[in-house]
């Protein structure tokens, strides 16, 4: 969207991907994207033609690897000035002398657990590194970079930063070190295996804040926890997300049984479990049907939601309708809500908002600043029971249902469009071309 409206800039995109042979184009090609490139996180090497990391970089990537395991920041000048053009193959994973750092490393950060584990984590950890290395012989060169995550994104918006010595703006729609301990606390796991993979996310992290020129995070909320991993407060710069309200527009809504609908992939991270038993206090009060609008991504998920709706005898009352058009499905719903245990700024919620619906949300990232203003209702995560008290006071309150909604739809348009989001991200690329 952001492409969309700045139409007088030239885009390149330059796409990473998990594995080789993923196809990810799936949007309108614009007319001011001159090129996408797209290249996997994970390679194979089934390529003859590889350029293996000199030997007079092997103490560099010591000194590198260990602080990715320790979580701290990666200095990123002294290993691109030797790395080789082509392919980076991995053949010092394979060495002696890498056998021997990574012995030393376990012995100093995790003698008490299985050194098996630890190896091979270290060693697929370290993997990753150095195939992402490689994205310095194949980022495009341009005049600004801006990546939309930390992570392998921030990482290789970093070394095009040392590589080309431009600047690099990064937005941080989700935090993702809250999302990497998640995803790992939903897993069977060991306490090592999660030290190791949060330390090694912190460090992509603490890497990405060190080579920043401006970090964009979309709320106000994320800047304390932006502070804590090391990012300059200085650097730091608030732009709203934007939508194409016209899109989006309020619409009458007929006299039946009201419909409360919550837009979002079906993931752990999006708490429907707790929405799942909010809707079973709601349903035994008053007459009211809930509908989930969005991809089903993680199936051992749905089958569980699926499950906990079976239980509670609440089937033919709450619904998952899978990928749908939510310019279509706005109108047929009285009610948004969002129940979800971490968000940043959830785009389905400003686009609810612009079609005047009132909102029932969990008060995470930046949900309680775009729902203040009485436009809607923020309750803590991981508490059905308040959600179903707030959907039960707009169920049965049309004109506070009506009267939220029109306070919604009018911040949305003011506050919330795609034409000031791109206005704002014109002036910062400007301005860092202009000082650079």
């Amino acid at each position: 969207m952001l492409i969309k409206n700045l139409q007088d800039v030239e885009f390149e995109i330059f796409c990473i991907v998990g594995f080789e042979e993923e196809k990810p184009w799936v949007y309108e090609r614009l007319p001011n994207i001159n090129r996408y490139v797209v290249k996997p996180l994970l390679r194979s090497y089934t390529k003859r033609a590889r350029a293996d990391i000199p030997k007079e970089a092997f103490s560099i990537l010591s000194d590198f690897f260990t602080l990715a395991s320790d979580g701290s920041a990666m200095g990123l000048e002294s290993l691109v000035n030797t790395l080789p053009r082509g392919t980076i193959g991995k053949s010092w994973l394979r060495s002696e002398s890498y056998w021997n750092f990574i012995k030393n490393n376990y012995q100093k950060n995790d003698a008490t657990g299985s050194f098996i584990e630890y190896f091979w984590n270290s060693f697929g950890l370290n993997s990753m590194i150095i195939d992402s290395l490689n994205f310095v012989n194949e980022i495009p060169e341009a005049d600004v970079y801006h990546c939309v995550s930390t992570g392998f994104a921030g990482f290789a918006g970093a070394l095009a930063k040392v590589a080309f010595k431009k600047p690099l703006v990064i937005t941080e729609q989700g935090l993702y070190l809250n999302e990497r301990k998640n995803d790992l606390d939903r897993q069977k796991v060991s306490n090592s295996f999660k030290k190791q993979m949060m330390n090694f996310s912190e460090s992509m992290i603490r890497t990405s804040y060190n080579y920043v020129d401006k970090l964009v995070p979309p709320c106000f909320s994320h800047i304390a926890i932006e502070k804590g991993l090391g990012a300059d407060v200085n650097k730091i710069q608030v732009i709203n997300n934007g939508i194409e309200t016209e899109r989006f527009q309020p619409s009458e809504r007929p006299d039946r049984t009201p419909v409360i609908g919550c837009f979002a992939r079906v993931v752990p991270i999006k708490g429907l479990t707790d929405l799942i038993k909010a809707a079973k206090i709601v349903i035994d009060q008053t007459p009211v049907d809930f509908v989930v609008l969005g991809d089903i991504q993680d199936q051992a998920y749905y089958e569980e939601c699926q499950d906990l709706v079976r239980n509670l005898g609440i089937v033919e009352h709450f619904k998952f309708m899978g990928h749908i058009n939510p310019v279509e499905w706005y109108p047929k719903v009285d009610v948004f809500t969002l129940a979800s245990i971490s968000e940043g700024v959830p785009y389905a919620l400003l686009e609810a908002m612009s079609t005047g619906l009132p909102s029932v949300c969990t008060a995470v990232g930046g949900v309680p600043e775009i729902l203040s203003g009485g436009v809607g209702f923020v309750v803590p995560p991981g508490r059905p029971e308040q959600l179903a008290e707030k959907y039960y006071a707009l169920i049965t309150n049309k004109e506070l249902r009506l009267s939220m909604g029109g306070q919604a739809a009018e911040k949305a348009k003011t506050q919330y469009t795609i034409q000031k989001m791109g206005q704002d991200f014109r002036k910062l690329y400007t301005e860092l071309i202009n000082a650079h």
